[in-house]
């Protein structure tokens, strides 16, 4: 094996089981909007929302900590990145909030991936073809045509209820 190949599962080892954890700090995503909503209306958030945003810290709390005060359970790295994807996911779902009441967000968000999908074309070109079998073309399909597309619609379904955040 290749040694590229070998450091590469190396990393991607380490991440699944040192950083798995820190992904779940990504989910305090709904946290940071419901803040930012808040400060935006100049009103507080309502009482399921505060009741939410306290069950998701305390959780993640616990999660990151092991349930002692005194040490993390997480690197520093994985909390830290796990934050920042938490922001960007914030972002990611508020900024665009003038598109999307203008123009819905399937087309804002088709043309997202349209753009980026244009943008990282060059890099396809660039990456050596794996040899598939034909289990493995049927697993992409089904994964992709199914899962993400059912996904992909419960998270365009919440823009819905994010309406006051625009």
């Amino acid at each position: 094996m290749n040694q590229r190949y070998k450091g590469l599962t190396l990393a991607v080892v380490g991440a699944c089981f040192w950083g798995a954890s820190g992904t779940v700090i990504q989910f305090l995503a709904p946290v940071f909007i419901i803040i930012y909503s808040s400060l935006r209306s100049k009103m507080w958030p309502r009482r399921i929302d505060a009741i939410s945003i306290v069950v998701a810290v305390v959780g993640t709390f616990i999660l990151a900590t092991g349930g002692r005060f005194d040490q993390l359970a997480l690197s520093p790295l994985a909390c830290f990145w796990g934050l920042i994807a938490a922001f960007s996911e914030a972002i990611n779902t508020v900024l665009p909030g003038k598109l999307f009441k203008k123009y819905g967000p399937i087309p804002v968000i088709g043309a997202a991936m349209l753009v980026a999908g244009i943008a990282f074309l060059p890099i396809y070109f660039t990456q050596p073809m794996p040899k598939l079998v034909p289990v493995d073309v049927w697993v992409i399909v089904y994964v992709r045509k199914y899962w993400l597309n059912i996904s992909t619609l419960f998270y365009l379904n919440t823009f819905s209820y994010l309406i006051f955040v625009y």
